[in-house]
């Protein structure tokens, strides 16, 4: 397993949104309690995930045949990556267990890995680089992390994806924001 240094980015977008209970604070360090998955599929078809011990997620849950017509997702573009995520595929808590991942490739080929988030997320440290002084504590995030699961062909890449809620420098909680911290956590051409 191939870990690569991320790439952080981050937005401002006003938020009075709270979602407690979904990232921990520990010695001033945010860790994951739960997250949502969220998964993004570009050149490739059938991306199904199985995690812990939930059942097989997909964007489409249908059994492969060989005959089956395939719905090709289309190429990335320039700015997916910093669209708004919404949906998911739920609540989890942070690990449930391996996380197995299937996908066909754009040339068909069948791509079937599995990999541990908690080797991807050591200590389950939700990443971002918001000064600690300005993170509201008692909410430090304003929605549930999220963990995408991004296939573009043969490449798999994971990333973290949260809204840490930032007091302004005024010091008004009531007006706090939130910053979008996306980091680029794991990579593998397959």
């Amino acid at each position: 397993m191939k870990i690569v240094q991320g790439t952080l980015f981050s937005t401002l977008i006003l938020s009075t949104l709270s979602l407690g209970g979904c990232a921990m604070a520990k010695s001033g360090v945010l860790t994951f309690e739960k997250h949502n998955i969220k998964l993004k599929c570009f050149d490739a078809s059938d991306l199904k995930i199985g995690y812990g011990n939930y059942r097989t997620h997909g964007l489409n849950n249908r059994e492969y045949t060989p005959n089956h017509q395939r719905d090709i997702c289309p190429s990335k573009k320039s700015n997916d990556d910093t669209k708004f995520l919404s949906g998911g595929m739920g609540y989890y808590r942070a690990f449930e267990g391996p996380l197995r991942i299937q996908w066909h490739a754009l040339d068909d080929s069948i791509i079937d890995t599995t990999v541990d988030l908690d080797e991807i997320f050591p200590g389950k440290i939700i990443p971002n680089k918001e000064d600690p002084n300005r993170i509201y504590w008692p909410i430090p995030t304003s929605r549930l992390p999220f963990i995408v699961i991004e296939v573009n062909d043969r490449t798999l890449s994971i990333y973290s994806d949260a809204d840490i809620s930032i007091v302004p420098e005024d010091g008004n909680v009531s007006n706090r924001a939130s910053h979008r911290n996306r980091t680029l956590m794991f990579s593998k051409i397959y």
